[in-house]
């Protein structure tokens, strides 16, 4: 275990079966590299907890659990992930893999089966961007089976396949955002949205263009895409909002492909 520093960088570390394996003083900022994290267990961020802002490049992180926020990695900062991969973490609060308090920026990176209550596999407090990334199998026991974002989510080139989101966003949810080149295939959520729900779609404008969206599911509305309801735009709207999509296979009990949610919470 390592703990109370301001700025560390670690490499070609593993590190097994330890309690907060990495934790940064209030402050503190942490770059791993080329290291392995395994079954550890903590409150927050089991393999890592930082106060300041977290870097991980060519990671693996596996089957670590914690019982607050970000299963394998957690902090108060920005995260950068980039060629990393993440598998079987869990966290009782957001972020089965990582959860941050602000951005969360992923590149070249893949999550598999990791569970949260909101956000599976990613959990940001602000925003997520996410970049030639895959995500199999995560699942948020509320809202976003793979992602959750507190207000943007920026997808691009990417593919989800098989997450879960127990309520909302089979795989991602967020206020809005802008999805583009990216598929997702048999996607499930028990209410809304089988494979997204921008919950907040106009502030600013979501929109969803070159992605294909293939047997994704959701029980109440939306098989692929949900928008709404805070608030739910109009349809003139929504039609604006998609761009050259493929919409195959997908159900749900409401509007298959696309729904404007007009009578949730906000």
């Amino acid at each position: 275990m390592i703990t109370n520093f301001n700025n560390l960088t670690v490499r070609k570390l593993t590190m097994t079966h330890g309690n907060a394996a990495i934790a940064a003083g209030e402050l503190g900022s942490v770059v791993a590299i080329d290291a392995a994290f395994i079954n550890n267990s903590g409150s927050n961020g089991a393999a890592i907890s930082a106060g300041g802002t977290l870097e991980v490049n060519r990671c693996t992180f596996t089957g670590n659990s914690v019982s607050g926020n970000g299963g394998a990695i957690a902090t108060e900062g920005d995260i950068t992930i980039t060629a990393s991969t993440f598998t079987n973490n869990s966290a009782v609060g957001g972020g089965g893999a990582a959860q941050s308090n602000t951005r969360v920026t992923v590149t070249e990176s893949e999550f598999t089966g990791n569970t949260a209550v909101s956000g599976g596999a990613i959990f940001g407090g602000t925003s997520v961007e996410v970049t030639n990334s895959t995500f199999t199998r995560n699942t948020g026991a509320d809202f976003g089976g793979a992602i959750y974002a507190s207000t943007t989510a920026t997808v691009r080139r990417s593919t989800f396949t098989r997450n879960t989101g127990a309520d909302i966003g089979g795989a991602i949810t967020a206020a809005t955002g802008a999805i583009s080149r990216s598929s997702f295939t048999k996607n499930t959520a028990t209410s809304h949205g089988g494979a997204i729900n921008f919950w907040s779609p106009t502030s600013p404008t979501a929109t969803v263009s070159g992605s294909t969206f293939e047997r994704n599911f959701a029980a109440d509305g939306g098989g692929a895409i949900s928008v709404g309801p805070c608030p739910a735009p109009r349809r003139s709207a929504v039609n604006k909002m998609l761009r050259a999509n493929t919409f195959t296979g997908n159900k749900s009990g409401g509007d298959k492909n696309i729904e404007r949610w007009t009578d949730g919470p906000c």
